[in-house]
């Protein structure tokens, strides 16, 4: 991705019906060291299996086949903002509250007094 194109990380896929989605989960439903082996040591013992195998990579990657999550659980309005702005935002509501903290803990110990 040199010339600046965005990477994609998530691809959202709608089926029509649920033995759609049953059928692609079961065919992307391989052990980690079922994987592993195939890949690695595929190529000189079980052929078919490797070819197989390679075929269901996107980007030289096998893809993580998950259930999305309602659109309602998604906050529509924070989509635009940057990882690095909400880490900013984040960081400094942790901020203001220590300093709360902090100074709650001292006026109690100054009206104790």
């Amino acid at each position: 991705m040199d010339d600046g194109e965005a990477e994609v990380k998530y691809a959202f896929i709608t089926f029509r019906n649920m033995e759609a989605v049953r059928l692609v989960k079961e065919a992307y439903q391989i052990g980690f060291w079922n994987r592993k082996c195939t890949l690695c040591f595929g190529s000189c013992c079980c052929s078919k299996k490797y070819k197989a195998m390679r075929k269901k990579h996107f980007f030289n990657k096998l893809p993580n086949i998950e259930d999305a999550c309602q659109p309602d659980n998604i906050n529509w309005d924070n989509l635009g903002f940057t990882a690095f702005r909400r880490n900013i935002c984040t960081g400094f509501n942790w901020l203001v509250a220590v300093i709360l903290i902090i100074g709650s803990i001292l006026g109690m110990v100054y009206f104790k007094v």
